[in-house]
């Protein structure tokens, strides 16, 4: 068939504008993304056309068939290639870092003294490892992770927290909740160190607790992750961040190192820890000073 018939030539211009405002509407496509796609159709555009079906002798007499089969599977061969190639092109668009945090701190008097004797230990005999080590006034469990990119954010960050107290009377309505923390596990390779509280009662609670609460939240557009998958209560004791050099006591000799050794810890694997009554859930910044307190500047809580 000549590509100079005028009917195909119209179907073919129909079918590109169709193609190129789809693809525009579901990829969004920005300039660099564009010129893609021209190529990509200025490529299939200069293949030769081929039959794609005999004729019947009714199409032979109606004037139909191969001019409407064709121009379908040049604008399905069009839209199937130009996407792919923009899949191929796109860049991954990463999540904005968390700033702001939902968390409960384990800041009782009994669960500080044994979180002091194991920075006392590691402090001493491991001096070297100083550095990856939480203070204990720093020790929490994190419910979930926020990014408030402004001061908008902020505020109905703090209204959502103050506005959903009556879901602690709903868990909680007649006790605080209290976790026990016993031993110490690692993971992500062994760059964090960490104790986890016992299955209880109390735990199973406080999970479905900070369901309830995340799902407040994710009402509000403040957050959008999997909560279910995500949240795996620990209160971290140690932690390795990126590329960490260290300098061991007895040599002159660096170190790089991929994941904290055990024997800085296994002399606290079935270690007690102690029993906390949780307080209250506090929104904080990660990233502004600490307070007074040695803790995250609080910007908002509620009691439990």
């Amino acid at each position: 068939m000549e590509e100079s018939n005028p009917e195909l030539k119209n179907n073919k211009q129909y079918i590109d504008t169709s193609i190129k405002e789809e693809i525009s509407l579901a990829f969004n496509l920005k300039p660099e993304n564009q010129q893609l796609l021209s190529a990509s159709r200025k490529k299939h555009e200069s293949r030769p056309f081929k039959k794609t079906k005999r004729l019947t002798k009714d199409d032979e007499s109606t004037g139909n068939g191969s001019d409407e089969i064709m121009s379908g599977k040049i604008g399905t061969n069009l839209l199937a290639n130009a996407t792919l190639t923009l899949a191929k092109s796109s860049v991954k668009v990463k999540k904005a870092r968390p700033n702001y945090f939902l968390s409960v701190r384990l800041d009782s008097q009994g669960i500080q003294e044994n979180f002091y004797e194991f920075f006392n230990y590691v402090t001493k005999k491991f001096p070297e490892y100083k550095k990856m080590l939480i203070t204990p006034q720093q020790i929490h469990i994190t419910l979930f992770v926020l990014h408030l990119g402004n001061e908008d954010n902020i505020r109905d960050a703090k209204n959502c927290l103050l506005n959903n107290k009556e879901i602690t009377k709903e868990f909680f309505p007649s006790y605080k909740p209290s976790l026990h923390f016993q031993g110490i596990d690692v993971f992500n390779g062994g760059r964090v160190v960490y104790t986890r509280p016992e299955n209880s009662d109390g735990l199973a609670t406080f999970t479905e607790f900070t369901y309830a609460l995340h799902e407040k939240f994710q009402q509000q557009g403040l957050v959008d992750n999997d909560i279910k998958k995500e949240f795996k209560p620990h209160a971290t004791l140690m932690k390795l961040k990126g590329k960490t050099v260290i300098k061991h006591k007895h040599g002159k000799n660096k170190e790089v190192i991929k994941r904290i050794p055990s024997e800085i810890y296994e002399h606290f694997m079935g270690f007690d820890f102690g029993t906390h009554c949780l307080e209250s859930v506090e929104l904080s910044s990660m990233l502004l000073p600490k307070g007074d307190d040695g803790y995250y500047i609080r910007l908002e809580n509620i009691e439990l």
